[in-house]
């Protein structure tokens, strides 16, 4: 494939006027800003370029008629971002060398580097460039069409080349009108929309080299946008302000709860919960943290296996203010005892039959399911915590596979903002239902459970340890036991039809 390249005669002229200042031909100028464009868009320190010679250089070959042309192959080096000046006299001194030994045939030093070999690709460089002067031929052809060369009657066919043996490779001829001619690519590497771009960049790019000051600018500081594509990339693919409501994560939900009461919110192993119903549980959870001392910025532990309790306690943490800490029960010892130290929770929110397996803690600690006859004699009205939008939300730890684990703090702001803009981008529906599968100290766990929340949908829970049954994945409705004991939540669920 390819797309035409032309550079019009006033550039053209004034790129004459730089290479005569520079004391190089016009060859050499144009094969530097191209060489300069691929060091761009590779990021490549080395470059190989070939060039046509024609080989005629002993008078015998003069009158000889057939393809001599051999590719010379120049290396030039962007190592330590030269200034254009630099990279001009480097490629002149090469293309000096280079044509001192152009008579050694190509194929001759392909055998004697011995590259390895690839069908797929030309042996040593993969891109080329030539600039052509055929003027005294064009001239001749003008009138008729047809002249004399060599004592030849010839006739000049222009033929359309659209693809070359290089993987992409400039072609420019100059004429009356300027400079014109293609950039050439394969098809398996380009499309004609990235050729299209590239060529636009190489006009703006010698445009760029005749303004003042330019040839002792670095490479890099070489503007080759042009002036539409840096709008594109700069100000309208970053045009992303939206005015999101300034809201918490609770306060989100419990509006949903205001619209869709009665709604299924959430799915666990046969049991359910309305909107409505969540929220009053959800409440009665963040009223017993408040006569706790939770309030806006601090942090609450929460070790539960996933579970409709798990869903209650997120929200619970929230209404009272605080900000959540996932802490996995399947972590070993050692990670969640330093969690816990590191984070130093205050209250610590858990189930009965985990309780013995956590390390030592100076937190108090509730269990959501044994303890539940005290949180049930709290109010069921929501809460008044005083979190704005800027306040912390939760704190997930990080792996740790660098170090020690860290933890990653994130406000409601930014959770909503994230949840509106997915809600915007895919539209979820009040009939549609999410699997929170993700394990909850992992951050996509939290879109996982809050966007069908926010949303109206419904919230269904993957069995824990879940996802590591194929039976899940080829959506098995078998519901083995796990060992847990029937919860207080449970009361007045109603079981989901499978």
């Amino acid at each position: 494939i390819s797309h035409p390249v032309q550079i019009p005669v006033a550039l053209t002229t004034r790129l004459k006027e730089l290479a005569k200042q520079q004391q190089c031909t016009l060859y050499t100028l144009l094969l530097t800003a191209y060489q300069l464009l691929l060091a761009r868009h590779t990021g490549q320190e080395e470059l190989l370029v070939s060039y046509p010679t024609a080989r005629r250089s002993n008078e015998r070959f003069d009158e000889v008629i057939g393809y001599l042309t051999s590719p010379v192959v120049m290396r030039t080096t962007v190592a330590g971002n030269p200034t254009v000046a630099e990279l001009l006299a480097q490629v002149k001194a090469r293309t000096l060398a280079a044509i001192d030994h152009q008579d050694y045939p190509f194929t001759r030093l392909v055998e004697r580097l011995n590259p390895p070999r690839d069908p797929s690709r030309t042996p040593i460089a993969q891109s080329s460039f030539v600039l052509s002067r055929p003027h005294h031929i064009q001239e001749q052809f003008q009138a008729s069409g047809e002249s004399k060369v060599a004592k030849l009657h010839v006739r000049m066919i222009t033929l359309p080349i659209n693809a070359g043996q290089e993987d992409i490779g400039l072609g420019l001829v100059e004429s009356e009108e300027g400079l014109r001619g293609n950039l050439k690519g394969s098809a398996d590497l380009f499309t004609p929309a990235t050729l299209e771009r590239m060529a636009a960049r190489f006009s703006h790019l010698l445009e760029a080299l005749t303004q003042d000051g330019m040839l002792q600018r670095p490479i890099t500081q070489v503007p080759i946008l042009p002036g539409d594509e840096w709008e594109q990339l700069l100000v309208s693919w970053n045009d992303t302000a939206v005015d999101y409501p300034q809201a918490c994560i609770h306060e989100r939900f419990e509006a949903q709860v205001a619209q869709t009461p009665d709604t299924v919110a959430v799915i666990f192993e046969g049991q359910q919960l309305t909107y409505a119903e969540l929220n009053v549980r959800a409440n009665q959870v963040a009223h017993q943290l408040q006569a706790m001392g939770v309030g806006p910025e601090l942090l609450v532990g929460l070790c539960v296996e996933r579970s409709l309790e798990m869903v209650v306690g997120l929200l619970g943490i929230l209404k009272a203010g605080g900000a959540y800490v996932p802490l996995d029960p399947s972590y070993p010892q050692e990670r969640l005892a330093f969690m816990l130290s590191d984070a130093a929770v205050p209250v610590l929110l858990t189930q009965s039959h985990l309780r013995a397996t956590l390390p030592m803690t100076d937190a108090q600690v509730i269990c959501l399911d044994a303890d539940w006859s005290a949180i049930a004699a709290q109010p069921t009205t929501n809460p008044v915590s005083g979190v704005q939008p800027d306040h912390l939300a939760y704190v997930i730890y990080t792996s740790g596979s660098t170090g020690r684990p860290k933890g990653a703090m994130n406000a409601h702001r930014g959770v909503v903002n994230r949840l509106l803009w997915m809600q915007d981008a895919y539209q979820l529906q009040s009939d549609d239902r999410v699997l929170q599968k993700t394990p909850f100290s992992f951050d996509v766990s939290v879109w996982e459970f809050f966007w069908p929340l926010l949303t109206g949908a419904r919230l269904v829970l993957a069995k824990p340890e879940g996802h590591k049954d194929p039976r899940q994945a080829q959506g098995g409705h078998e519901r083995p036991s796990w060992g847990r004991q029937s919860s207080p939540l449970d009361a007045g669920c109603l079981p989901t039809p499978v």
